[in-house]
């Protein structure tokens, strides 16, 4: 499994409203590149969007589909390749003691 999280800032007097229609866009747009396959979760009260996948999709291939999304719902991307990323990673069950 690989999530990508996404914290916005709206403009000063973005709304819930607002923030709702841009989310609805980022699925429509996820479907116009057909990718199903990838799931999206929003939380209003950080105005925060998670992507997931499950398996078969490699991290780069996520960031790029997420950057197609993004901007054609009209998120501008100007200084993509300057962002910060943190990956978490479940080890559970998978480390064991030396």
């Amino acid at each position: 499994m690989i999530s990508l999280e996404i914290m916005f800032v709206g403009p000063e007097g973005a709304t819930a409203e607002d923030f709702n229609m841009l989310t609805d866009r980022f699925a429509d747009e996820l479907i116009a590149i057909n990718r199903a396959d990838i799931d999206m979760t929003a939380t209003l009260s950080r105005l925060q969007v998670v992507f997931t996948v499950f398996e078969g999709v490699s991290i780069d291939t996520l960031l790029t589909d997420v950057r197609t999304v993004l901007h054609a719902a009209g998120v501008g991307t100007a200084g993509w390749e300057e962002a910060s990323a943190q990956l978490h990673a479940d080890l559970s069950g998978e480390l064991r003691p030396a």
